[in-house]
């Protein structure tokens, strides 16, 4: 039962992704965190043919998309976030702070979960989201900052996991 739930909401933010993505994509990485004050979610994608991945952030520039109403489908991708953390604890499982969801134009679906609340961490939320754009698209950092924060982090991991 629980795992028909989870493929289901899995279904649900992927058709929320998908509706949100105004060109053929070939692949996109999401990452959402949902807590009790709060929350965020953001995803790249990759258009079909491209290399490069498009920051959900950046839609409404590169597409001349009204920035309000992609507000609003954001907010109800992170609703979907928030109701998938909810059938964990609703399940009786330990309930993670982050997740990142996977999904090719294929169907092929890979999902991980964060256990480590990095809220109580140093780290804000563009050091972590450089992080994700590193360990999930290979992409280094454009600027030293961001390299000495993801060096940072990785040190923070190995000595706190």
């Amino acid at each position: 039962m629980f795992e028909e739930k989870l493929k289901e909401k899995y279904s649900e933010i992927a058709e929320q992704v998908n509706s949100m993505i105004p060109i053929k994509w070939e692949e996109f990485f999401l990452h959402g965190e949902a807590g009790e004050d709060g929350g965020a979610v953001y995803f790249f994608f990759k258009e079909v043919g491209k290399d490069d991945y498009i920051y959900s952030e950046e839609i409404h520039e590169i597409f001349n998309i009204d920035e309000s109403s992609l507000d609003i489908e954001t907010y109800k991708l992170y609703q979907l976030v928030s109701e998938l953390k909810f059938l964990f604890i609703e399940d009786e499982q330990e309930p993670w702070f982050s997740v990142m969801i996977h999904l090719t134009v294929k169907g092929e679906l890979n999902v991980e979960f964060d256990y480590m609340n990095w809220l109580e961490t140093p780290f804000g939320s563009g050091a972590r989201r450089v992080y994700f754009e590193k360990k999930y698209l290979g992409k280094e950092p454009d600027a030293e900052y961001w390299a000495n924060e993801i060096r940072e982090i990785e040190e923070w991991i190995r000595v706190n996991s």
